[in-house]
């Protein structure tokens, strides 16, 4: 895939990192959020 996309495969897996670290902080955002609602 990465291949045919014509993209190296080191700036793939950093915006995954980068993809997954956003993920983790809205789900701890999420958290926080029902904590204080509650």
């Amino acid at each position: 895939l990465c291949g045919a996309l014509n993209v190296s495969k080191r700036s793939v897996d950093r915006d995954l990192d980068v993809y997954r670290n956003l993920l983790s902080k809205l789900v701890q955002a999420k958290e926080l959020l029902k904590e204080y609602v509650e």
